[in-house]
């Protein structure tokens, strides 16, 4: 295959040695260690300097991060697709009947839901009946997918996708049928710039059986299936208005609302009196009445919700605002942003690393999903 095609999905991190450490100290001595995601290779290192490896193949697809890695008789480094699970297998041919443990630091990253479908492709063309929108579970799943049997995995991943509820399916699957535990949490881990809550998760590939008849039993054996966000793409613009905040200068002094007024569970908002009519205004960093405030930055700070109970507020660009001028309509999302679920599906949704946050997109599919059987 010519790798030259390839793409990097970015989100480089260099794997702190006390994770590093602690993996290897947990795993032991292996015959081969795979370590996918590779980069600087600070992961099959710690094998490697603590004794533990017989044979390292170190895969990523950057050249240029992989020729900076030592390379002889025991350290193999290969440019790899990590993410198609066939040319991981093509690697591993000769190596079957050895034990194996993979390590990985795959991107942390979410993905669109035709990014993921492009991904699911190549696992024979399997077409996915949930959307994870993390390309962490691709990562996982295309892993498994490649090893033979009785291979042990070490996953670094970000807690948030952990406690997701829409990934919780694909992480229900892996303990049924794949035996998941919880090796350790780092909070606040430095990975290069970013300091980021993550978990090391271990698996087992118990039989050969191929992952994706495994998440299709889970599926079928579950109750709920998360809705596709795919499934409420069309949004009426007479039935809600949603913009950010604009702080300028000359309304900075009088800024009312910031994220840290907005609680957990909903808040209501005492606004300023102002002498404009501002209810027909459509885009302004003036919240009305009973519009609905979410707080759409800040690990601790997204998600939150709050509502104008009279008067005007303004607000900055780290809060969005809901407008709902029906108010049946109004309050039945706003009891549902306050709820858990909502929560969880802010982590879910959350970009970026070291500061998360939300897009209006997003924002405005999901409150579309709440109120589209809603008339």
């Amino acid at each position: 295959m010519e790798h030259t095609t390839l793409k990097d999905v970015g989100c480089r991190f260099y794997t702190p040695v006390e994770i590093s450490d602690g993996i290897a100290n947990h795993a032991g001595k292996k015959d081969l260690i795979v370590d996918l995601f590779s980069g600087g290779g600070n992961l099959y290192k710690a094998f490697v300097r603590k004794g533990y490896a017989a044979k390292t193949l170190a895969f990523d697809i950057n050249h240029s991060i992989l020729r900076e890695n030592d390379c002889n008789e025991e350290v193999v480094n290969k440019i790899v697709d990590c993410l198609n699970p066939d040319e991981v297998r093509d690697e591993l041919n000769c190596h079957s009947n050895l034990s194996i443990a993979f390590i990985l630091n795959p991107p942390f990253k979410r993905i669109s839901i035709k990014q993921e479908l492009f991904y699911w492709k190549r696992f024979n063309g399997y077409q996915p009946r949930i959307f994870t929108q993390r390309i962490e579970c691709i990562a996982i799943a295309a892993a498994i997918h490649a090893a033979p049997k009785d291979s042990v995995f070490y996953v670094i991943l970000p807690e948030i996708v952990l406690e997701s509820q829409q990934t919780s399916l694909f992480f229900e699957a892996l303990k049924v049928y794949y035996s998941m535990s919880l090796v350790k949490t780092y909070k606040r881990a430095q990975f290069s710039s970013a300091r980021v809550d993550v978990a090391v998760i271990m698996l087992i590939k118990q039989s050969g059986e191929c992952i994706t008849k495994v998440l299709e039993r889970q599926v079928a054996n579950d109750q709920c299936i998360t809705p596709s966000p795919n499934c409420h793409k069309k949004m009426v613009d007479q039935e809600f208005q949603l913009f950010r905040g604009r702080v300028r200068e000359v309304s900075e002094r009088k800024l009312q609302v910031s994220v840290k007024d907005i609680k957990i569970g909903g808040v209501n908002i005492i606004g300023n009196k102002i002498e404009t009519d501002l209810f027909k205004t459509k885009e302004t960093n003036y919240s009305i009445r009973g519009d609905i405030l979410i707080a759409r930055v800040g690990q601790r700070m997204i998600g939150r919700v709050g509502i104008i109970a009279s008067n005007c507020a303004i607000t900055n660009e780290s809060i969005v605002t809901i407008r709902i001028l029906d108010e049946r309509i109004r309050m039945f999302v706003y009891d549902a942003l306050k709820t858990s679920s909502f929560m969880d599906w802010c982590k879910a949704s959350a970009r970026g690393t070291a500061n998360y946050f939300l897009t209006n997109r997003d924002l405005k599919n999901y409150i579309s999903y709440l109120i589209k059987d809603i008339k």
